[in-house]
């Protein structure tokens, strides 16, 4: 399963009070693909929250929706939806709020408490959101048609010292965090408190990898470069030979040369360690500068 799933899978398995409830499915009914006074209608993927949001409205409204199980042929989806006028609107009465798509927003007097605040994220976590694995990405995003209420959403998040940011996907409006922080943050404040385990977890591992990888990318390019370079001195060093201006290096050019002569793929520091009298591995690298210098063509009386 996808960690997406995981996580909404967790919060479905939690327990909440009337208050918390009904904040909940306020959150997963404003989140919705419909909500008018004819037609509510939520799609997901997610099996889990279809039984669960319909089992919460039972508990509320004495209402049972009903649930259609769509198979496709990369994915199953459940449409969970009510089409009775009279229940429609016994639940909206419920919440006591204005469903037209134009003045849809947040009332705040069904998130008076904190725990019923995070019960309502819940709810539209559920009802719209996703989270990607961390393991490839760090996005967590909420997604509804309804402008007022992603304004306002957003600065109910906002309240939590968080700062999602707002877009347009084509009809759609999608806030949404790639901060990893925020989005351990956002998972604690709906209670999925596993998933942000997981996630811290999923994290840590990336960034040793990553870590690791560049330490090898970095290793691998000073590698490239040491082998470039020895290929280079090899190569002139040959060429003085050919040109039989070999012998008539400076001494300690001379004595650099055949060292490195014999030891065609041995590093600064390898060349060093095997110079006597001992030399530093800057020196070593001055010498094998000036033999390139030339047999590129410098005179050896301009070498210093």
């Amino acid at each position: 399963m996808s960690f997406s799933t995981n996580t909404k899978n967790e919060l479905c398995s939690l327990r909440q009070e009337r208050c918390c409830s009904l904040a909940f499915v306020y959150g997963a009914l404003s989140f919705a693909n419909i909500w008018n006074k004819d037609l509510i209608k939520i799609t997901t993927e997610n099996e889990c929250f279809s039984k669960y949001i319909s089992h919460e409205l039972l508990r509320l409204f004495n209402i049972t929706p009903q649930i259609k199980k769509t198979t496709g042929k990369n994915s199953t989806s459940y449409t969970v939806f009510i089409d009775s006028a009279a229940h429609i609107r016994r639940i909206s009465l419920g919440f006591g709020v204005d469903i037209s798509p134009l003045s849809m927003k947040i009332d705040h007097r069904l998130l008076s408490r904190d725990c019923c605040r995070n019960a309502f994220i819940r709810g539209a976590f559920l009802s719209a959101g996703s989270i990607t694995s961390p393991e490839k990405a760090y996005h967590l995003e909420f997604t509804t048609h309804r402008v007022k209420l992603a304004e306002e959403f957003t600065t109910l998040l906002m309240e939590y010292e968080l700062h999602p940011k707002l877009t347009l996907r084509k009809s759609n409006r999608i806030i949404y965090f790639k901060d990893s922080s925020e989005i351990e943050d956002i998972l604690n404040i709906m209670g999925a408190v596993k998933s942000s385990f997981d996630f811290i977890n999923e994290k840590i591992v990336k960034e040793i990898r990553n870590d690791a990888n560049r330490r090898s990318n970095c290793e691998a390019a000073n590698i490239s470069k040491t082998v470039e370079a020895a290929m280079a001195q090899t190569a002139a060093i040959k060429k003085l030979k050919l040109s039989r201006r070999f012998d008539f290096l400076p001494p300690k050019l001379l004595y650099i040369a055949k060292l490195r002569s014999e030891n065609q793929l041995a590093s600064l520091s390898e060349l060093s360690a095997m110079t006597d009298p001992p030399m530093s591995k800057a020196s070593v690298n001055r010498c094998l500068k000036q033999i390139v210098a030339i047999a590129n063509g410098k005179k050896k009386e301009d070498i210093k």
